[in-house]
């Protein structure tokens, strides 16, 4: 089964298969192979913290609505389905519904030309559709949903543009079906021809645009924008470009009000652990957006360090990660420091002794607070840079990707025997959870060879 990567940062980087994050959270649906509930929280969200309760009865009673309705609905020529309310007489509205419906038959989920998407946005980014690669949902929505899973919930005329309002579901069985996203898209004439746009731009109108270095920062109009923490972190992405060889021309970042602000603003009106996450953040690789919150701030260095990501294409999704934590400052993970990871990572496996880090990929579960995954990481990308600086961490990073070459790897290039794994890592953390606070190596010390 292919894996399905939610993350709390980004689509098109590799993370480590484990539950969520919040700065980099990870949903893995090949970790337990059951669907995701209606109004629940994640598969992998074993913990189910007590936090997501009223949220999940509130969201579940909306969902069952839908359902109910869905008896109410009318299929086009059995493709997509229409939601009962859409006036199909009107012939600006079959347009954009025989738009929507051309544009899920189209393969949206791979980059072409694309006849359905204006030709502005194809120019400017990548990976035009931004909702393919906005670095929360990976496989992105169109990989998992096929075109007839999809209702149209509303069509809204807004001046000169249209906007769309589509639910992504998969059916369970019994009937049932997981609602997996709403989304919102915008549809314009273009030379007399409707074609599709992202909801973004429309949804940032009014917010403030400022340029400091080579980052372009988009802050909504009430955030206090913090220039001193905007230079540090053109400071901090120009020693890591010069140090890993990284050709980022320009960083466009998005600051919204909080984690479900960061879903609106990319178009989504719902998607699943919606309202249950108080730190996020997510970094578009393709089109080199970073998405950041207020909290996040201008200088979220997790996000940051995942310009590495295309540096190393076949990089293991744990090193990636362990790199964006060990890096990250304040915030490492959760909007946390490594520090405090560590030690309750530490605190964790003295009381749990049975954990085998043998097979430390496996442990990716721990708690609503801390994803071990990335203290793992860390661990291992500090060992690298103790061991043999920039270079050895580089050999490490191009390795491979899967678990079997990392561990080759490991073995290699540290000097740690596969039956030894569970010894290091409890004798590393140990160690370093007994610090005040961890300090990594410094970009600026570093010596480019």
């Amino acid at each position: 089964m292919k894996s399905f990567f939610i993350t709390a940062g980004h689509n098109v980087h590799k993370e480590p298969r484990s539950h969520p994050d919040n700065y980099r959270g990870i949903f893995s649906a090949s970790r337990s192979d059951l669907p995701i509930a209606i109004g629940s929280a994640s598969p992998c969200d074993r913990s189910d913290p007590a936090s997501f309760e009223s949220s999940k009865r509130i969201r579940s009673l909306f969902y069952l609505t839908i359902i109910c309705c869905l008896a109410s609905t009318i299929v086009c020529a059995q493709r997509i389905t229409l939601n009962s309310g859409i006036d199909t007489v009107d012939l600006e509205n079959k347009a954009v519904v025989e738009l929507w419906n051309n544009y899920l038959k189209s393969d949206p989920d791979s980059l072409y030309d694309n006849p359905y998407w204006n030709t502005e946005e194809k120019r400017k980014y990548k990976s035009y559709d931004l909702l393919k690669s906005e670095g929360f949902v990976s496989p992105s929505l169109y990989y998992w949903a096929k075109s007839d899973q999809n209702i149209i919930l509303s069509i809204s005329k807004k001046g000169d543009h249209t906007v769309l309002q589509s639910m992504f579901y998969k059916p369970i069985d019994k009937g049932l079906i997981t609602i997996m996203a709403i989304v919102n898209v915008v549809a314009m004439r273009e030379n007399n021809k409707w074609v599709l746009y992202n909801y973004l731009p429309y949804h940032s109108k009014g917010w403030v645009n400022k340029k400091i270095g080579t980052i372009s920062y988009v802050y909504h109009p009430h955030h206090d924008f913090n220039s001193k923490k905007a230079k540090s972190a053109n400071e901090f992405l120009r020693n890591l470009s010069s140090i890993f060889d990284l050709k980022i021309a320009e960083l466009t970042y998005y600051i919204a009000p909080d984690c479900d602000g960061l879903h609106h603003l990319k178009g989504f009106e719902y998607v699943f652990t919606m309202g249950a996450l108080d730190v996020c953040g997510f970094y578009d690789e393709i089109n080199h957006i970073i998405y950041s919150t207020s909290q996040g701030g201008e200088s979220n260095q997790h996000e940051i360090v995942h310009v590495m990501n295309e540096r190393f294409p076949n990089g293991h999704g744990l090193l990636l990660a362990g790199i964006a934590a060990y890096w990250g400052g304040e915030n490492a993970n959760f909007g946390k420091p490594l520090i405090y990871h560590l030690k309750r990572v530490n605190e964790y496996l003295v009381q749990h002794q049975e954990i085998d880090l043998n097979e430390f990929t496996e442990f990716y579960s721990m708690d609503s607070k801390t994803n071990p995954q990335y203290v793992i990481g860390a661990v291992i990308c500090d060992e690298a840079l103790k061991k043999g600086g920039i270079e050895k961490l580089k050999i490490m990073l191009n390795a491979g990707s899967t678990d079997e070459e990392l561990i080759e790897t490991i073995h290699k290039e540290l000097g740690i025997a596969p039956t030894d794994l569970n010894s290091f890592f409890r004798s590393k953390i140990s160690e370093l959870a007994k610090m005040q606070s961890f300090i990594p190596i410094d970009l600026k010390s570093v010596q480019k060879k």
